[in-house]
């Protein structure tokens, strides 16, 4: 598992503060066919604070993002080579702690 963090320095993207529920969001990143796509880049976007952070899949194309803030909206988009997914929202109303977003990029 490799997660990396972009900005100026290392930053927090989950907004998640001590007191507040927090939610994981899982899924996995595959072609147009189904097949999982290991090494694909995935980004998750705080829509608060605009901090970006991104995981790479695992070999069966699964990633994850733990410690999120309930009460925040989050981007997600997986990039693959030069091909990029389209984007899905994490909202605030996705129901429950641990919230499941697959994302499919259009292979050729």
């Amino acid at each position: 598992m490799c997660v990396a963090f972009f900005a100026l320095g290392l930053l927090d993207v989950s907004g998640a503060t001590r007191d507040a529920p927090t939610r994981t969001v899982t899924g996995t990143v595959t072609d147009r066919l189904g097949n999982a796509l290991p090494k694909a880049v995935v980004e998750i976007e705080n829509t608060r604070t605009m901090a970006v952070a991104s995981y790479i899949t695992e070999p069966d194309g699964r990633y994850y993002f733990h410690q999120l803030s309930s009460d925040i909206d989050y981007t997600l988009r997986a990039k693959y080579r030069n091909l990029w997914s389209k984007s899905k929202l994490l909202n605030k109303f996705n129901g429950g702690a641990r919230v499941t977003i697959d994302l499919e990029i259009q292979t050729k």
